[in-house]
């Protein structure tokens, strides 16, 4: 059985986490700036066990989200950081040519996703999820988020921009501002001391302003029985 597909080219195959709103928002800023058409969206229910359907694992064979296939090219691809680059590539934006300039945003690309995103994602899990209190990791992954948050924070501080890289709003962005902003919104009261860290809350609540992004937080929704 194939996975849903509708009339675009891109059909994105999510849901509204933070990794799911990265690849939402870039399509979205994509279709704001002409670059494609539109794309179509389809909610992988995750609670339902959607995540491990042939059709699903055709597209994403880690059995995660978010997955996306593009008729122009042929390509299925997973793993949002991959994506990113993808469809920035393919499509022209939010990637610089210059050598310098994409050598930054790659690097602060694959610092969210090695280090940053695992981080903050276990944060949630063990501070707002977590049936089980477990102090040792709740301790553990609070100190390296602190961690992270400084070294981002001194980053925004001296990008130029007001985005994480001193070309402007990249793919950077779309990989660590959801993380941001989500945890920023549902942990105000908890293990991070958000006032040690200006400059993201700042950018936290940038983004959060941005058309785009607010597009992107509906697109693949949590269904109501999740």
């Amino acid at each position: 059985m194939a996975a849903a597909a509708g009339t675009h080219d891109i059909q994105l195959y999510s849901l509204a986490t933070p990794n799911g709103i990265k690849i939402a928002w870039i399509l979205e800023e994509l279709k704001a700036a002409g670059k494609i058409s539109g794309y179509d969206a389809h909610t992988i229910n995750i609670s339902a066990g959607d995540q491990f359907k042939p059709e699903f694992l055709a597209i994403s064979p880690n059995n995660k989200i978010p997955g996306i296939t593009d008729a122009k090219t042929g390509v299925t691809i997973f793993e949002s950081g991959a994506i990113l680059q993808y469809l920035a590539d393919t499509y022209g934006a939010f990637f610089p040519a210059d050598v310098k300039e994409r050598a930054e945003v790659n690097a602060w690309l694959f610092w969210s996703c090695a280090s940053l995103s695992p981080i903050l994602g276990q944060v949630g899990h063990f501070f707002k999820y977590s049936k089980e209190d477990v102090p040792y990791a709740k301790a553990r992954f609070s100190e390296e988020a602190a961690r992270l948050l400084k070294v981002l924070n001194k980053q925004l501080a001296t990008s130029g921009s007001g985005f994480v890289c001193s070309s402007g709003l990249s793919i950077a962005d779309f990989t660590i501002a959801p993380w941001i902003e989500r945890l920023h919104k549902g942990l105000k009261e908890g293990p991070i001391d958000w006032s040690a860290y200006p400059e993201v809350v700042k950018y936290a609540g940038m983004v959060a302003e941005l058309e785009a992004y607010k597009t992107a937080c509906g697109v693949t929704p949590f269904p109501k029985s999740a």
